[in-house]
């Protein structure tokens, strides 16, 4: 396989499809790749962390046990409107709490997005080894993981943020992995399930959500296309659908969809 270094990864969102996001990236880590920037929103920022951070083993036990309340505990607020506790979201990033020893521990340049809801824009917030730290990293992988409506939105400097995997006014951009001679994209939603009716309302927003994500990531792939040395682009999707909502948070889904993730990353890499 020809990969081209400086490697870059993209960990896109996707709610509880980040299942199969998280057992993909321990297959790619398993089998030897190592990154030197990654780009991470949603779910995929929480997977970033995780690699980032050295706490992989972590991130793959909550995807493990993430039945009876775990993720989504009804705790409706009406000011700003959600309708769960975003406490699993701040349990989720733990190891990140504490900053200064998360830079010890930071292994790679590391961009998380957030949407700024008053600017209507992504916003990037990117952490370094030596350097950049646009802290605090708990906060931002929170803000960046908070679909609206389920989890609260995070306020950052004055202004309220929200799930980095959101449609914008303006274009999602990728060029924060400049520099990069190859890109790896990981995305939970397949090309051809673009186009897809269904009669059941329900399933019919779903899909409006998954052709959103493969939009954003055709956006960021624009960009990086506009770059002086564009990169050698590579988009990795689940070898078969994943035929769960983006909010079954539950054991029965998302073990399957790990293990389904490390078998696809073997794939890949072979």
């Amino acid at each position: 396989m020809d990969l081209k270094g400086p490697l870059g990864l993209v960990l896109t969102g996707g709610g509880a499809l980040g299942a199969w996001e998280a057992g993909f990236l321990d297959g790619l880590l398993r089998g030897g790749l190592r990154f030197e920037r990654v780009l991470g929103y949603s779910s995929g920022a929480l997977a970033g962390a995780a690699h980032f951070l050295g706490a992989m083993p972590e991130l793959l036990d909550r995807w493990h046990n993430v039945s009876d309340g775990r993720i989504l505990r009804f705790a409706p607020c009406y000011s700003p409107f959600s309708l769960f506790s975003g406490d699993p979201l701040h349990e989720s990033v733990q190891v990140a709490h504490d900053d200064e020893n998360a830079k010890r521990l930071a292994a790679f340049d590391f961009t998380v997005v957030t949407v700024n809801t008053e600017l209507n824009r992504p916003a990037y917030h990117r952490f370094a080894p030596q350097g950049a730290w646009d802290g605090p990293l708990a906060h931002r992988l929170i803000a960046s993981s908070s679909i609206p409506v389920v989890f609260p939105p995070v306020e950052i400097n004055g202004a309220i943020h929200i799930d980095g995997g959101i449609p914008t006014g303006e274009a999602l951009s990728f060029q924060a992995l400049a520099g990069c001679g190859t890109v790896l994209i990981v995305e939970m939603v397949q090309i051809e399930e673009r186009g897809r009716k269904f009669w059941n309302p329900w399933i019919a927003f779903e899909q409006k959500g998954r052709e959103a994500a493969l939009n954003q990531v055709e956006a960021g792939i624009a960009s990086l296309k506009k770059l002086p040395s564009p990169p050698k682009i590579l988009r990795l999707a689940p070898s078969k659908v994943l035929e769960f909502t983006m909010l079954d948070f539950k054991n029965a889904c998302c073990v399957p969809a790990v293990d389904q993730g490390l078998a696809d990353a073997k794939l890949f890499l072979n």
